[in-house]
């Protein structure tokens, strides 16, 4: 039985599985790794198929096998594993990897909705990690399984993932404009709510009458150009 790190890892764009992981599924497929200087040569042939990890609840002494699909699997070529933390939010597990000391509102922990389970971490100098081990065959036929990440076949440099982030930024750009623009609320005792008779433009300032203006705009969601000549809802290429 091995234990080891699964040391969180924003530059692995797939999840590697370790020395204490097992290889429960083969996909068949294998993947050519490349590491961070050109000065390594490539993993070649590197199985890409579904890894199990044991992990014991600190809180609980219970033991959990966490599955990975889609994961490469190094096995004892690689003595810790990488989690690769958007792999997971992509299947909705909530990844809250930065530290207390830089921000006490963090629970730098990995929750598994649905599970009732949280993975604390730890610090092993400034990298998020926490500690699991191989799994015995008796773990992997009576411990609870929590699977992971999708089966979905990984693609890690899906043009989608930048098109939905600038979609979503300028989403809640168009929305902060509305939140901080002229509401027409005027000297209404219910404060917050619109008044029915808005104060004309010509009373304005300058810069209540721009903001008025720019809180009328309407910009698809998917206009990042924020010119109204792309986005579904003007008949762009994005419909």
């Amino acid at each position: 039985m091995s234990t080891d790190q699964c040391e969180l890892d924003s530059h692995a764009d797939t999840n590697v599985g370790g020395a204490n992981c097992i290889l429960i599924d083969d996909t068949g497929e294998f993947a050519t790794v490349h590491s961070f200087s050109e000065e390594q040569q490539p993993f070649k042939n590197v199985p890409i198929g579904t890894v199990a990890t044991a992990w014991v609840d600190p809180s609980s002494g219970e033991t959990f096998v966490l599955i990975f699909p889609q994961t490469l699997f190094f096995g004892t070529r690689m003595k810790h594993s990488l989690i690769c933390p958007n792999q997971l939010r992509s299947f909705g597990v909530i990844v809250d990897d930065t530290p207390r000391q830089f921000d006490p509102s963090s629970s730098h922990s990995i929750t598994i909705p649905g599970h009732n389970v949280v993975i604390p971490l730890q610090l092993s100098g400034v990298i998020s990690h926490f500690s699991s081990h191989s799994p015995s065959d008796d773990e992997l036929e009576n411990c609870r399984r929590i699977v992971m990440c999708s089966d979905y076949p990984w693609d890690p440099h899906n043009p989608s993932f930048a098109s939905q982030e600038r979609a979503v930024a300028h989403t809640s750009d168009v929305s902060a404009v509305h939140q901080h623009g002229d509401c027409g609320c005027g000297d209404s005792k219910d404060e917050g709510l619109p008044s029915l008779l808005p104060t004309p433009a010509e009373l304005l300032s300058e810069d209540q009458f721009a903001n008025r203006l720019i809180s009328a705009v309407n910009i698809a969601s998917d206009d990042w150009v924020g010119d109204g000549t792309e986005g579904y809802t003007d008949g762009g290429p994005f419909r």
